[in-house]
């Protein structure tokens, strides 16, 4: 029961990572829910391997609002 265990963070980032790989885009959360673990937001970038998605980059921030526009585009 290791997602139970780990909480709604965990869920929360696991629906961004399937979102990003179905849709092969970036999933943007600058307003993460999962204060408990100090992060504010959260982004799941698709990596490609012959032009399908394969496997997603999360990254958080400890403020909210963090992901902008050149962020965005360096981590794409």
């Amino acid at each position: 029961m290791l997602h139970g265990q780990l909480g709604f963070g965990f869920t929360q980032a696991l629906q961004e990572i399937e979102r990003a790989l179905r849709e092969g885009r970036p999933v943007i959360e600058n307003d993460f829910a999962a204060a408990r673990s100090g992060f504010k937001a959260a982004a799941a970038f698709p990596i490609r391997k012959a032009g399908e998605a394969c496997a997603v980059l999360m990254v958080y921030a400890n403020e909210r609002g963090w992901f902008g526009r050149n962020e965005v585009a360096l981590l794409e």
